[in-house]
């Protein structure tokens, strides 16, 4: 009987139980369309690079700052356009030891700066490659202001979150999409993956 109590309480599991399913549904639907998205943008953002965007702040610099910010530029133009993932890496470790010996005395936040570019490309080919728990940790390595400041580090940390296709981590990476949109409202890269 739909209206004993028996029946009142299996009628809302029912219907609780296809809200659920329905939610589920949607977010793996939302979480395919941003992996599209990513599948089809990384190569995007590995062409156009990220070292334009992230080092945009820094402004007139020491010319050490901006041979290392030109030398990121050439490593995303030369290896990552060309998804030679492990070359670049290999690169960008070099790079990133040459900085912690090169950069000291120059201003914290350029250094930390082009650490977090750096990192974040690192992230990206790590990744690309296979190996989201490698680029989480790379992610991890940037410090803490740096990350927090950088919209291109919210956005790489999205990307590869949906890159592993997980629904339980659509939360994670939309938070980072966020971050990174409410760093730069226009930032077309976050707003893009937003909007899925």
């Amino acid at each position: 009987n739909s209206h004993s109590d028996l029946g009142k309480l299996q009628r809302t599991m029912e219907i609780s139980t296809e809200t659920v399913l329905d939610a589920q549904q949607v977010m793996g639907s939302k979480l395919d369309k941003i992996l599209e998205v990513v599948q089809t943008k990384q190569p995007l953002l590995a062409s156009d690079g990220i070292a334009a965007t992230a080092t945009e702040n820094i402004g007139k610099c020491p010319e050490e700052i901006a041979q290392v910010t030109e030398r990121i530029k050439e490593i995303e133009k030369e290896f990552q356009k060309n998804h030679r993932f492990n070359d670049a890496l290999s690169h960008y470790y070099g790079l990133l030891q040459s900085v912690a010996t090169t950069l000291v005395g120059h201003s914290q936040d350029h250094v930390n700066t082009l650490v977090c570019t750096l990192y974040c490309n690192i992230a990206l080919c790590q990744s690309n490659l296979g190996f989201p728990e490698k680029a989480f940790e790379s992610l991890s390595a940037i410090p803490a202001d740096a990350a927090s400041k950088s919209k291109v580090y919210h956005l790489v940390s999205a990307l590869v979150y949906v890159q592993q296709n997980d629904i339980e981590n659509y939360g994670i990476a939309l938070s980072h999409v966020d971050a990174a949109l409410a760093i730069d409202a226009d930032y077309h890269n976050a707003f893009t993956v937003r909007q899925f």
